[in-house]
């Protein structure tokens, strides 16, 4: 295994980890506070809305619509994250087959 390999091995290896430590860091302090806000505001929009409160509710269903973007930043970027350093470790796995020379690598 040569220079080459090793490098995209260890930071596809630091990614995978990094990723997972955010992913277990969100999960258990700040993705369920997130879901709930979505219900809540979701479901507090369409009770305004029934009750003939249209600013209340556009305001509730905009509050939804923002923690839902934010929801789904977090969660694309652990996923990929990890993703990207899965794809590092494999192409170090197979950087010999892929390119033949030091000099290209």
């Amino acid at each position: 295994m040569n220079g080459s390999q090793k490098l995209l091995i260890s930071v596809g290896l630091g990614l995978v980890a990094i990723s997972m430590l955010y992913g277990f860091y969100y999960a258990v302090f700040d993705e369920h506070q997130t879901l709930e806000k979505i219900g809540l505001s979701m479901a507090g929009g369409f009770a305004k809305a029934a009750e003939g409160n249209l600013a209340a509710a556009h305001e509730s269903l905009q509050t939804y619509a923002g923690t839902r973007i934010e929801y789904l930043r977090e969660v694309h970027g652990h996923s990929h994250m990890a993703a990207l350093g899965t794809l590092l470790i494999l192409l170090g796995l197979f950087l010999e087959r892929i390119i033949a020379s030091e000099g290209n690598r």
